[in-house]
């Protein structure tokens, strides 16, 4: 059989998409190469085509999963005004959804405890992915709010991911909707823009 020009990449493409929802849904310990590549629909085997092993395959993914994050991040700010854009995006992360549907959501709440036991090139990745998306805030924060706005993008930062982080091991779903409710009105106070209603 004769595939198109671009079939194995494609094809790549599909096997890191798989696995980077499955890092973010069941974290980097869960993650098999024989269950990601039949979720791709492919042979345990091929895999050794695409990836020379697991912690590359790791790597990869959560690159995969970074880009998906932006992507996402400008799909919430376009065309918005910078206040606007930082109170809703910080309504988009710090949220009931993110928390409830983690294969979906950032890759840095995902991983947040497995990283450390992870290989170099993925927490070169998990690192990159930090300073991104604290770049990101950056970029909409006033500089009206303090002289230093790179050291409060990287508080605000911590705090996202980690609300949603302990968010989602909180049992009593009242007390993980407060903490979270909790998280979106002190961010929003430190960064200068008006709280708005939980989504």
């Amino acid at each position: 059989m004769r595939y198109a020009p671009d079939h194995k990449e494609k094809t790549r493409e599909r096997v890191l998409a798989v696995a980077s929802r499955a890092l973010k849904r069941d974290g980097a310990g869960a993650l098999g190469v024989a269950g990601v590549m039949a979720e791709a629909g492919l042979t345990h085997g091929a895999f050794y085509a695409h990836f020379p092993s697991r912690e590359a395959l790791i790597a990869e993914a959560l690159d995969a999963a970074l880009a998906e994050m932006k992507a996402r991040y400008f799909s919430v700010i376009e065309g918005k005004p910078p206040a606007r854009a930082l109170s809703d995006y910080i309504d988009f992360y710090v949220s009931r959804r993110h928390r409830d549907h983690p294969g979906d959501g950032c890759i840095l709440t995902a991983l947040g405890s497995d990283i450390a036991r992870l290989s170099d090139p993925a927490r070169d990745a998990f690192a990159r992915g930090h300073a991104q998306l604290a770049r990101a805030l950056t970029n909409l924060l006033d500089a009206s709010v303090t002289d230093d706005l790179e050291t409060l993008a990287l508080s605000m930062t911590a705090e996202m991911v980690g609300a949603v982080t302990l968010a989602r091991a909180t049992a009593d779903p009242i007390h993980s909707d407060r903490l979270l409710a909790a998280s979106r009105a002190a961010l929003k106070a430190r960064a200068g823009v008006a709280e708005e209603p939980a989504r």
